[in-house]
């Protein structure tokens, strides 16, 4: 048996060993069918320059688990092999990036790793808590209320878009004056990155009753009894 047959034997038996079809063998090694096909067939003529052919046996000896060099060795005492040019290269996995686009596929790769926890850090809403008073729709008689909770640390706290002070560990109060009638209080906590959360909060101040004054009662006099007795001349 001839040095083409045995390769091209050695490289059937092992495809059929591993159960890789033509073309998984193809995709997995990155050579072409048609330079498998002529491996397999032995026809020397249709195969590229001998640095090629090396580095194929090489790579199939890598994926089908058998020495590529020695394969390589056998083959090129053959003699048949095309000599290759001064600029030849050994081939290239053909579904391998190039250099140049792998710092830009890890650029990329960053790049979208920083949006995507950039949107998440955005999204995030702080904490928000009204403690005082201690429900969100209250009626009362009094013309001031005092809101009073908690909100994450570092937020800022707002009642109707006024800014109001908080805490480093996020606690805040603020005395408020109401009006005779319903008063809407909207009350949030933003992160300076983004991310808002709000909560919603009514006071209805009651109408003090209106009370008539007392008309004085008028006088009355009453007629001074007589000290003289009626028979006296």
């Amino acid at each position: 048996m001839d040095e083409e047959t045995t390769i091209a034997a050695l490289l059937a038996a092992k495809m059929k060993e591993r159960g890789l079809p033509l073309r998984k063998l193809s995709e997995v090694s990155g050579i072409s069918t048609k330079h498998l096909e002529a491996l397999l067939r032995g026809a020397n003529s249709q195969l590229p320059p001998a640095p090629y052919v090396r580095g194929y046996l090489i790579k199939l000896g890598e994926v089908l688990d058998f020495d590529g060099q020695a394969a390589w060795e056998s083959f090129r005492r053959e003699g048949r092999v095309q000599v290759s040019g001064g600029s030849d290269a050994l081939p290239k996995n053909r579904f391998a990036l190039p250099r140049s686009a792998k710092p830009v596929a890890i650029t990329l790769l960053f790049l979208a790793v920083l949006i995507y926890l950039g949107l998440r850090l955005w999204a995030w809403q702080p904490e928000l808590k009204v403690v005082q008073p201690a429900t969100l729709a209250v009626s009362t008689s009094t013309e001031s209320v005092t809101l009073a909770g908690y909100a994450s640390p570092g937020a800022q706290v707002y009642i109707n878009a006024e800014l109001v002070p908080a805490t480093d560990s996020g606690d805040w109060q603020k005395t408020v004056l109401l009006e005779p009638g319903l008063n809407t209080f909207v009350i949030g906590a933003r992160r300076r990155l983004g991310g808002e959360r709000r909560q919603t909060l009514q006071v209805f101040l009651e109408s003090k009753p209106t009370t008539t004054p007392a008309l004085p009662s008028p006088a009355v006099t009453i007629p001074r009894a007589s000290t003289s007795s009626p028979l006296e001349p």
